[in-house]
């Protein structure tokens, strides 16, 4: 089991942790840097988006709403399944296993940081081939923090035309990280952070900002670390909570691919059940998927 005690974003976030077993342990986590920007605080941005009066009126109702989430999103718990799959050649998965736990996340934009607390509680655990090298994937709430006002200047939008998704009427953005901006996601290797830009695409519900989906995949070359790619796509689902009585769009399903020369894995998560626990309980330490 691995635990990890709250941290500020002066410590850093976890937006997914990897690792597998290769010759020697190589532990590879993505993380969100030590600050938002190199001249930004929140309070202070200077949005980067390039589209029509219109769209950036999205834009910044998406902002307001994810921020939103992370000030009201304390004491959230859920259900998560976790299926994490070695693929073959053609794409299939060849070996699978399948966790259950107790999921619970807690968020705060308060003041000039951010403070995140997950906690994993197993439920179920896996057969486990001792053979078989598996990646490690958490931390998917961090994903919107492209939205979030404290790191506008970090990226550029782009609109990208309107879409259908799963019913919801979105409007769809591009987004790449700027050349020189401070990114808010590391890989580290070993003791080791390297910054990763993040090119992707969000779609928002138009007219009330909700996140419908958001896909993002490192937008520099990793192959000098072995890694051809690592790609994430996240789903979400308007949850409600009946007390007090609020809706927020939530994950609902996260899919993580990381691929070398030689191997190709597949992490599915599945979240449900959201409910609040009382205001009173203490947050506890994230355990981490083994």
């Amino acid at each position: 089991m691995i635990s990890r005690s709250p941290k500020t974003v002066a410590d850093s976030f976890i937006l997914a942790r990897l690792s597998w077993r290769l010759p020697c342990i190589l532990a590879l986590t993505l993380a969100l840097s030590a600050t938002p920007s190199r001249a930004q605080t929140i309070g202070e941005t200077q949005f980067s988006d390039t589209t029509s009066d219109s769209h950036s009126d999205e834009l910044s109702r998406a902002r307001s709403t994810v921020e939103k989430l992370f000030e009201r999103s304390g004491n959230m718990v859920c259900t998560e399944k976790v299926t994490q799959s070695i693929l073959d050649p053609y794409g299939k998965p060849n070996y699978e296993e399948h966790s259950l736990f107790n999921y619970r996340f807690e968020a705060d934009s308060g003041g000039k940081s951010f403070r995140y607390v997950e906690t994993r509680e197993r439920l179920q655990a896996p057969y486990r081939d001792t053979g078989r090298t598996l990646v490690l994937t958490d931390g998917f709430g961090n994903l919107l923090l492209i939205l979030h006002p404290a790191y506008a200047a970090n990226y550029k939008f782009e609109y990208a035309g309107d879409e259908n998704v799963n019913g919801v009427s979105t409007v769809r953005f591009r987004f790449t990280s700027l050349s020189g901006a401070s990114t808010p996601i590391m890989l580290r290797v070993g003791e080791q952070n390297y910054s990763v830009a993040l090119d992707g695409t969000v779609w928002i519900e138009a007219g009330s900002g909700n996140v419908v989906k958001v896909s993002a995949f490192s937008g520099s070359s990793m192959t000098e670390l072995g890694i051809r790619k690592i790609s994430s796509e996240v789903q979400y689902a308007r949850t409600e909570f009946n007390d007090p009585q609020e809706s927020y769009w939530m994950p609902d399903s996260a899919t993580i691919e990381v691929e070398t020369a030689r191997r190709h894995w597949r992490n599915i998560h599945k979240f449900s059940e959201y409910k609040r626990l009382p205001a009173a309980a203490a947050p506890r330490a994230s355990v981490g998927n083994q």
